[in-house]
């Protein structure tokens, strides 16, 4: 194949055209994407070779490689300004072949071509932000604007020109054209993509939503308006924006029924709620899919900030805060239970306004609930633990008197076979452990033996301790497992009764192993003070913090003699609102 022309069209060379005459056969040479000598020239911006050739075989101008694109469609791309406006104005110099075809506007046919995509140039040089292109193809043809030049995308010249941020050409095309295509990519508008840039200006916003009101309440493929977008990227001007000019946008629901006032809420946009709240009579009535308030939805976001800004509204909050949805009948207070918002749900304890008796449609109220669920040991658990209490003195006594008998069947199935089961090897294996290194440590006393065979720190009180520390860890632990041994033999009332039992042996086993641990090193390291406390400090924190474990948990061990000023302590601590605004602010 000969090259020569398509090599002289990317190089710019027009002495070949001068000094060469050509067969029409080697103007119709293309190379492997189908390009012509014209496409050639187009991308490589010779405007010199491209009116040369024209004049030559002007019908190259409409040629279309494998893309579909024509020479315009290629100068576009690259931006070539003087070039495109050449290929337009060349346009009604193409052959009779082509006029021939019915076609009696060449100019405007090539403005108008599209490639496989649906492109004209427009779209192109929009695509590839060339403002000066497309502002050309603008004035040349306006039609180019009209509703049904979409490509196959479905986007409109003026969708692109925003989305792209070029919003110098989208207020030309707004001027220029009053009947132009707002359409974009799956369903969205021209409207939708000025709210989501964040260059746009208020000034194009308002000039936007004048030329085209109906934008306003046009859905995207999911059913958001361009207010739903304002208020979920947090454009709270843009939202008042919108609602200046139609407020009944926010009264449509997207396709799982949430309103902009849900997004607000379930996003903790204060200001966006405060907004539409405002502008918006009854708007906070709206219920979604599963007939949830915005409260619902700001309490299973968490978004304790937008609670705060409810209660602060008389009218809204005593209509809010005892809602309850349609599918389980829950109120703010359930979900917050069942979510694990506990902030919120002594946020929400702490109001007078808001009913902690109301039950759902399962027939439980929001203590009942919270005591039905299995919870981590952490102070914010103990807090509503005894928050609740404060409400129910008798937290869910009537399940318990209706699931009794269920619940005594499942502890002997499930408990018995599982947890005690898993707990019978614990305490097994933690007791022969500690019996061991008591074992070991009676016969490798600190500070070894004298000559006689007796041991060589016999009269110090710490040896004498270290004795009876260790005494106490070795006879308690093989206690527990002869406790352990015996239980494996007998049902399921004996065997609870004799874990319990070693589980409080194996607690005193643990601090007397300890002790003797601190004993020993005080004896190995008398002569430096210092040193000697730094045991004694460990040995405290690791009591210290069993025992704050034990009291932190409201379901801990059931401990004779110690429950009643452990449940006293905890009311005292976390039933204080003192303690709750400091732990949660």
């Amino acid at each position: 194949m000969e090259w020569r022309l398509l090599n002289a069209a990317a190089a710019g060379d027009i002495r070949l055209l001068d000094l060469t005459t050509f067969h029409q056969s080697e103007f119709d040479k293309r190379t492997p994407h189908n390009n012509n000598v014209l496409h050639i020239a187009a991308k490589h911006q010779r405007l010199d070779f491209a009116t040369a050739i024209l004049n030559l075989c002007p019908s190259l101008l409409l040629g279309e490689n494998n893309n579909g694109d024509t020479p315009l469609h290629v100068a576009a791309s690259v931006g070539s300004f003087e070039v495109s406006k050449l290929l337009v104005n060349s346009a009604n110099q193409v052959t009779s072949d082509v006029e021939n075809r019915g076609l009696t506007d060449t100019r405007m046919q090539l403005l108008r071509s599209t490639n496989k995509q649906n492109d004209t140039a427009l779209h192109v040089a929009l695509k590839n932000r060339h403002v000066d292109v497309a502002k050309f193809f603008v004035e040349e043809d306006t039609r180019l604007l009209m509703l049904d030049m979409v490509n196959s995308n479905i986007v409109s010249p003026l969708y692109l020109a925003i989305e792209r941020g070029l919003f110098n050409i989208a207020d030309i095309i707004l001027e220029i054209s009053p009947l132009v295509s707002c359409k974009g990519r799956k369903g969205l508008n021209a409207l939708h993509a000025a709210v989501d840039s964040d260059i746009v200006s208020t000034g194009f916003l308002r000039k936007l939503m004048e030329k085209r009101p109906e934008m306003i309440k046009q859905v995207d493929v999911i059913g958001w308006t361009p207010l739903h977008y304002s208020v979920w990227l947090g454009k709270t001007k843009i939202t008042q924006l919108l609602l200046q000019q139609d407020s009944s946008a926010a009264y449509i629901s997207d396709k799982e029924g949430q309103c902009a006032l849900h997004l607000a809420a379930s996003t903790g946009q204060i200001g966006a709620y405060r907004e539409l709240v405002c502008s918006c009579p009854y708007v906070w009535e709206l219920v979604d899919g599963k007939g949830r308030t915005s409260l619902h939805s700001a309490v299973i976001s968490g978004q304790r900030g937008i609670i705060h800004c409810i209660l602060e509204m008389p009218e809204i909050s005593l209509y809010l805060l005892n809602a309850s949805d349609d599918a389980d009948g829950n109120t703010p207070l359930h979900l917050s239970v069942s979510h694990k918002c506990y902030s919120i749900l002594l946020l929400l304890l702490r109001n007078k306004r808001v009913d902690k008796h109301v039950m759902n449609h399962n027939h439980f109220t929001a203590a009942e609930l919270f005591y039905t669920q299995k919870q981590e040991i952490r102070i914010k658990v103990a807090m509503i633990y005894y928050a609740l209490q404060r409400y129910y003195k008798h937290p869910s006594q009537q399940h318990n008197l209706e699931t009794k008998k269920k619940q005594e069947k499942a502890d002997l199935e499930v408990s018995n076979e599982r947890d005690d089961g898993a707990m019978y090897e614990v305490h097994l294996i933690v007791a022969v452990l500690v019996a061991t290194v008591a074992f070991a440590a009676a016969f490798q006393l600190p500070g070894g033996y004298k000559p006689d065979g007796t041991p060589a720190l016999m009269d110090e009180p710490a040896f004498k301790c270290f004795l009876v520390f260790d005494t106490i860890a070795f006879c308690f632990s093989v206690t527990t497992v002869y406790f352990l041994f015996y239980a494996s033999r007998d049902g399921y009332r004996a065997h609870s009764a004799f874990l319990y039992m070693s589980a409080l042996l194996m607690v005193v086993s643990l601090i007397a192993m300890a002790s003797a641990f601190v004993s020993g090193m005080y004896l190995i390291s008398s002569r430096s003070r210092g040193l000697a406390t730094i045991p004694f400090l460990m040995a405290g924190f690791f009591v210290l913090h069993g025992f704050i474990y034990w009291f932190i948990d409201p379901r801990g061990s059931y401990v004779i003699g110690l429950e009643r000023p452990r449940r006293f302590l905890r009311k005292l601590v976390y039933g204080n609102t003192l303690f709750h605004n400091l732990v949660h602010e």
